[in-house]
This record gives C-alpha cells, structure tokens and sequence, in this order.
C-alpha cells in the first residue's frame, strides 16, 4: 500500500482495532496512535512510498532523528521518549506483518535506546500530605472531588490515566476494594482500600458528583468541572498546583509523585517487594526495585546509630 494521507487513516483505523483486540489501554493506544502518525508522515515526506520499502536502515535512519533531534521546547528527545516512539512504530509495523501488508517486521530486531532507572526526585512525607489535605478542607463539590483524588493517589498508588478511567462500577463497596480495568499492560487489578475512604467515595458519589454531572452522563467516577471525566495528568497536575502553594509546599511535587510516595511508604513499613509490584500493577519486579533506595538509607541511618564501632564502643586496630 503506498503511503500518503488517504491510506494513513486506513492504516491507523487497522492498527486501532489490532491494539483494542490485543487489550490495551485507552491511554496506551492514544499515545501509540500519536506517534504511529508522526511515523508515516516522516515517511511521506522523505520519499518512502509504500510499506514494503522501509527497511532497517529507514528504522534507524528515524532513530537517529530521534537522537539528533529536538522537542517542541527546542531540547533534546529524553531517553523515555525515544523508546515510546519507537515502541510504537515497532508495534505498527508488526500490525502490518501479521495484517500480511508486509512481509516480515523490519524494526522486530531493533535495540531501543537503554533508560538509566532514576529514583524518584520528590515523595511527600505524611506531615506535606496532612498539610495538602488540610488546604482541600471544605464541603463545595470540587473539594470534595479534589480531596478524593489525592487520597485514591496517596492511598492506592495508581497511575493518572487509570484515576481519570475509574468508573462507578470499579468500586467494590462490599469488600472495600478498587478495580483497574485494564491497566497498563492491558491487565486488570484489585487495590484494596480502607474503610474510610470506601466512605468518601460514597460521600462523594452521592453528593458531589451529580452537582458536578449537572443533568449530564457520564459512567467514570471523578467528573471536572465542565461536567466530564476528569483528563487524566494535566487536570490533575492543575488542581494540585494551587493547593500546594496554600499548603505552603515548595517541593516539586507532580500527580506522579503520588505514586512513588505510595510506594517508598510501603516499603518503608516492611511491605513484600512482590506484593507493592502487584498494587502499583509492574510487570518486572525490576522496575519496583528502583523504590528500594529508601529502605537502604534507612538501613544507613539504623547502622550509624546503632553499630558499637560508630558509637566508639571498638576502637579502631592500627596496622
């Protein structure tokens, strides 16, 4: 099939429905979409007329416009990003293999670039998140809304995209848990959750959200104040902005951070490194291992404080 903008959407509506019947998430196939697009127009423009004429060397001929190339703020491309458009175009071009519109998979042996495995930068302590919610005190439907978004985050550790994909029916009222649909991954989990918040979420059900809905439809759970579904990081970056500067909070703290503070305060408190992989819904035991930094200062501090040769209690063997 040749490349130009008419064939483009039938491609993608092939690739669309090729994802969906593999289970992958909303979020996952809207981002792969994206950059499957970005892909083919590079395509067009530099001459490659059909799918059957890209080869290795035109995948990595992109990789290294990737490398060379800058973002919309005139950086560079991060690590992160290099390997999700490659990924993408890697998991389109392996559509069209078994859609048989080619021959074999040219990027299948494609390396990505390798992602050095960061700590996270920030975590809020509980005394910040005291402070925050303190700054999310009244009964209006946005704070009610606002304060139950960052207690699912602390408490629970999910993603954005999967708070803002919450529907009603993902509540399990009876055995006080919380079901993600279809998380990254396309895999589904159960996070359970305390009695207390199972009680805000009714509250907030009950109360808030019909306000908010203002005669409108809508199945997901936490609803903006346009009357839809909340949209997913940057709505709730922007509500989480203003409420830090009221609590006083100069730490650099995103929605994100939510989750890795859920996970280092597991950890910290003697949690399975398996089971905090299950709840934050890691496919790699590798990737929940980045959380183990904490325990390891604190284990610092503990044998500082505690080891007879720190205290002076052995002297020190001159040789």
């Amino acid at each position: 099939m040749s490349i130009n903008q008419k064939s483009i959407e039938i491609l993608i509506e092939e690739f669309t429905a090729s994802l969906k019947r593999k289970g992958m998430a909303p979020g996952t196939i809207e981002g792969y979409l994206y950059e499957t697009r970005q892909f083919l127009r590079w395509l067009e423009v530099n001459g490659v007329s059909g799918l059957d004429e890209i080869t290795r060397e035109t995948i990595r001929k992109y990789q290294d416009l990737l490398y060379h190339g800058k973002n919309r703020r005139g950086g560079p491309f991060s690590v992160s990003t290099q390997i999700c458009k490659i990924h993408a175009v890697k998991a389109f071009l392996q559509t069209m293999s078994e859609e048989s519109r080619i021959l074999f998979n040219p990027a299948e042996d494609i390396q990505l670039p390798r992602q050095e495995q960061r700590l996270p930068r920030n975590i809020l302590n509980e005394k910040e998140y005291a402070r925050l919610i303190r700054a999310v005190k009244g009964n209006s439907p946005e704070l009610l809304r606002d304060r139950l978004i960052f207690e699912l985050m602390y408490l629970t550790g999910i993603r954005i995209a999967e708070l803002a994909g919450i529907k009603l029916d993902d509540i399990d009222y009876e055995h006080s848990a919380l079901r993600i649909d279809k998380g990254k991954g396309g895999k589904t989990r159960f996070i359970p959750l305390m009695p207390k918040t199972i009680r805000k979420i009714r509250r907030y059900a009950e109360e808030a959200r019909p306000k908010l809905l203002r005669g409108k439809q809508s199945d997901k759970l936490l609803i903006n104040n346009s009357a839809k579904a909340i949209q997913r990081r940057m709505t709730v970056n922007k509500y989480l902005r203003g409420y830090l500067k009221k609590a006083g909070i100069r730490k650099k703290i995103t929605a994100h951070c939510f989750r890795h503070t859920f996970a280092t305060a597991l950890l910290k408190n003697g949690a399975p490194l398996r089971h905090i992989q299950r709840l934050l819904g890691h496919d790699s035991i590798k990737t929940t291992l980045i959380y183990t930094h904490l325990s390891i200062e604190d284990l610092k501090k503990s044998h500082h404080k505690f080891h007879p040769f720190e205290e002076g209690g052995v002297r020190e063997v001159q040789t």
